[in-house]
């Protein structure tokens, strides 16, 4: 990873308090092209002029925005140049660039800023801290009240970080008033349906609790019609019939609600578009071979979702054994793409043959893992069982628990490869460090050269045997572990937490959180076994802690058939793919939807891939206990 490599090396220069500003954004300009950015290029070459710089934002340009103002801060003295390098941290988060973001925000310095600057670098810090997935810390540093005199772009921005910060905290109510505040500000339709849009996902994606909270909370009929329209929308996907009932229901009696003239009837086109599968559903999945076991399960789980919601004929499905049959071979011979929906193929190899194919934007496609970097226009979304993502969304809840220094301990071979690199990735953009990575040989059961290793005991050690040397004589020792660890990051299977946590506090780490991905749960109370396991925190998805009634009549249905509950995964998998199949080939409407679903609570997401929200648990007494969704900072 020498892009992260190189990142680090400047991150730490700012680390250590140094203050030569012009040599440090000089640093950073210089390594741009090395920080992992969503860009993964460097910035654009810049004229260096503030008509260029206010230019590209016009146009919104952001990175050559934040190009022209790096670039004059570089040249000016030192007053200009700080408020220059907030125009520039300020395009950069437009752009959602979190990582040089936070490069130009720790190179500033504050008290050279004007009394302006000062609030508007205080709205940009908070702004960050949000896209690091640190909302807690960004209501923490924003400002209790901007001055009377502030540009309306400036209070824009501050209500809609607060909103949203709101949002993510369970804080309903504050988040609905500072929405509503933003859109009195910035009037006209076209912000008014903004904002409504903005709104509508962070509120069905709530706990239900914290939306009746709020209602027995609330005072104001406005605030209260949002979030009985939210609990109105959960109910979607889990009783569609009732759904168009409930909203006559709900627009009856708020007539004059805000959400009546723009997000009502937004929401209503593309409800009805949603609710119809494609004509065709190919599904592609091994059948034979290795994975055979594991593709039936899919199979099963699709199958068993489509029959539980009343449908009787499997006529317009189409399955697929990709290890007989190549995927890119499949779709040549297929005479109409029109209509076609295709689900598959699991394996990323078979996706990878399929990407090099001609793809026709008639059809659509889910695959059932990440898709490979690729530079065809076919736009997709893939729905993932992926490691890579559950490190991330570690990674996101160790950061909103406070959590700045990680050290990480995972098994050698690729896939604890892929999982370190994907969680070292998302920890550094949260903020926070890698302070260490030791890797253990699968198989094995002693992990203390591991760990004393990973806790510089070791070198502790090292330490005793020089003093006893150079003084000539036994000295009392008691080793010391390394103090700049916070908290630990350990993926693996249950064998190995079980033998891995009693042994971490064996070696003084006793107080030191674990932290695992779903893996470390077997998918059934095993409360002898699981007992070394007490405290590790982990996610899972909500088929296997929290299922729905809806799933959990499923499960059952799919077990007297003769399924297995060590499948359940795979179950989850083939029943979500169905179920987001109508929604994701809505290609008109654009609406922003959240699908409750087996393998977690489902949004669209970036870089081709669905977003799964998975519940927390920690193991007590050997069995998972959850946790609540929203964290407040230091929990």
């Amino acid at each position: 990873m020498p892009r992260l490599s190189v990142f680090m090396s400047s991150f730490d220069v700012f680390g250590l308090g140094l203050k030569p500003l012009v040599v440090a954004v000089s640093l950073f300009l210089a390594a741009c092209a090395s920080v992992p950015s969503q860009q993964e290029s460097s910035l654009p070459v810049a004229q260096g002029s503030v008509v260029a710089a206010e230019s590209a934002e016009a146009r919104e340009d952001w990175q050559q925005a934040a190009a022209e103002w790096l670039a004059l801060a570089d040249v000016r003295t030192d007053a200009e140049a700080q408020h220059y390098r907030v125009r520039g941290l300020s395009a950069l988060l437009n752009d959602e660039d979190v990582l040089r973001a936070r490069v130009v925000f720790d190179s500033i310095d504050q008290t050279l800023l004007s009394p302006v600057d000062q609030e508007r670098a205080a709205v940009l810090q908070a702004d960050l801290l949000l896209q690091e997935g640190r909302p807690g810390e960004a209501l923490v540093v924003l400002p209790l009240v901007l001055a009377a005199d502030v540009d309306v772009d400036l209070r824009a921005r501050f209500l809609a970080v607060r909103a949203t910060a709101f949002a993510e905290q369970g804080a309903l109510i504050s988040a609905i008033e500072d929405f509503t505040a933003r859109n009195r500000l910035l009037l006209g339709a076209e912000s008014d349906q903004a904002w409504q849009l903005k709104l509508w996902p962070l509120l069905v994606g709530s706990d239900e609790s914290l939306l009746r909270e709020g209602l027995r909370r609330t005072s104001s009929q406005d605030v209260a019609g949002w979030l009985r329209l939210a609990l109105v929308g959960q109910q979607e996907w889990l009783a569609p019939a009732r759904f168009e009932r409930s909203l006559d229901t709900w627009q009856a009696q708020n007539t004059l609600h805000a959400a009546n003239a723009l997000l009502l009837p937004a929401l209503r086109e593309a409800h009805a578009l949603r609710q119809t599968y494609p004509d065709r559903i190919a599904v592609l999945l091994p059948l034979s071979g290795r994975y055979a076991a594991v593709g039936a399960s899919v199979r099963d789980g699709l199958l068993a979702a489509w029959y539980a919601g009343g449908a009787s004929e499997k006529g317009r499905f189409e399955f697929v054994d990709t290890e007989k049959t190549a995927p890119a071979e499949w779709l040549a011979s297929q005479d109409e793409l029109s209509g076609l929906a295709v689900i598959g193929p699991l394996r990323k190899e078979k996706i990878d043959e399929l990407l090099v194919a001609e793809l026709s934007p008639e059809m659509l496609w889910l695959p059932l893992n990440q898709v490979s970097t690729t530079d065809s226009d076919y736009q997709v979304q893939a729905l993932a069982l992926s490691p890579e993502q559950e490190a991330e969304i570690v990674a996101e809840r160790m950061s909103r628990e406070g959590h700045r220094r990680a050290l990480v301990i995972a098994a050698q071979g690729d896939w604890g490869y892929r999982v370190v690199e994907a969680f070292k990735k998302r920890f550094v953009e949260t903020g926070g460090k890698v302070v260490g990575v030791e890797r253990y040989p699968t198989g094995q059961s002693d992990y203390g050269d591991t760990i004393q290793r990973a806790l510089l005991l070791d070198q502790s050690e090292r330490r005793h045997a020089r003093m006893m040397r150079t003084l000539a004589r036994n000295i009392e020792f008691e080793p010391r572990r390394r103090s700049d660890v916070d908290a630990v990051f350990a993926p693996g299977q249950p064998r190995a937490l079980r033998a891995l946590r009693p042994q971490l506090k064996f070696y003084r780490a006793s107080g030191l959180p674990v932290y695992a991905t779903s893996h470390v749960w077997a998918g059934k109370e095993n409360p002898a076994a699981d007992l070394d396991l007490n405290g590790v925190r982990f996610p899972s998805m909500p088929w296997s802690l929290q299922p729905l009634q809806r799933d959990q009549r499923l499960k059952g249905e799919i077990l007297k058939a003769g399924g297995t509950a060590k499948r359940d995964r795979f179950y989850a998998l083939g029943a979500d793919a169905l179920r987001v199949l109508p929604i994701l080939a809505d290609r008109q409407t654009g609406f922003p939807w959240v699908f409750p679903g087996g393998t977690g609570q489902l949004e669209a997401g970036d870089e081709g891939l669905i977003q799964r929200r998975l519940v927390w648990a920690y193991f007590r007494k050997g069995k998972p206990v959850l946790l609540p969704n929203i964290v407040k900072p230091g929990a």
